[in-house]
């Protein structure tokens, strides 16, 4: 699954790439099944919107 926001051209193709894969209807299934571990919100809040992205993690 593409994930929005990188640094890196080869991140963004590998991200662009991603758009192409399928997944069966099992594979689907157990995705929407797992549970979000970590945050979920940015601290930045409405900084997003504004495309502001973040340093990287040092």
């Amino acid at each position: 699954m593409p994930i929005p926001g990188t640094l890196r051209t080869a991140r963004l193709e590998g991200n662009a790439g991603a758009a192409r894969l399928t997944s069966s209807e099992d594979e689907s299934a157990r995705m929407e099944a797992l549970s979000v571990v970590g945050e979920r919100e940015s601290a930045l809040g409405d900084n997003w919107s504004y495309g502001i992205t973040p340093p990287p993690a040092r």
